[in-house]
């Protein structure tokens, strides 16, 4: 049985996988709604990637604060000196705040209180593209993390 650091390590990185799949889809499920108007086709896909989306986001969390606290990953005093965390964090905070408009105008669209229109699904096909790009930046972030630079001191790495 894996032990709960790698299952938390999985599912965190699923997260990542599954996020920039939904933000993907929801971008070219809008693009193609605005080619034809009322597409409600194109709408329901783009509904399920937003589902997507919203799920990783919560898988994140939950994964990355449980990591975090339980000290079944490294322990805090790792993270807090770790540039390349504060720039991971960084990113997500940044995915997030970008989030809030997108997430309330389909929330608005779904519950039938607007109607989808070219101009608020262009502005968040934009924004899904922009957020995909910082997923692709918080991987090279976490990748920065796990490389340690060798001691000056130290004798080179033999091969």
């Amino acid at each position: 049985m894996p032990d709960t650091r790698v299952v938390l390590d999985s599912l965190h990185l699923l997260g990542l996988a599954i996020g920039l799949g939904g933000l993907w889809s929801r971008a070219r499920a809008l693009h193609d709604s605005l080619k034809g108007a009322g597409d409600t086709r194109a709408l329901r896909r783009a509904y399920a990637g937003d589902a997507w989306w919203s799920a990783a986001v919560v898988l994140w969390l939950i994964t990355g604060v449980w990591q975090l606290m339980s000290g079944s990953e490294k322990v805090v005093n790792y993270y807090s000196t770790e540039l390349g965390f504060f720039i991971k964090m960084a990113l997500f905070v940044a995915v997030v705040a970008l989030e809030v408009w997108p997430a309330t105008t389909v929330v608005r669209w779904r519950l039938g209180r607007a109607e989808p229109n070219v101009r608020d699904a262009g502005r968040i096909e934009a924004i899904s593209y922009v957020q995909c790009a910082l997923v692709v930046g918080i991987v090279f972030a976490v990748a920065a993390m796990g490389t340690e630079k060798p001691d000056a001191s130290s004798p080179p790495a033999r091969v």
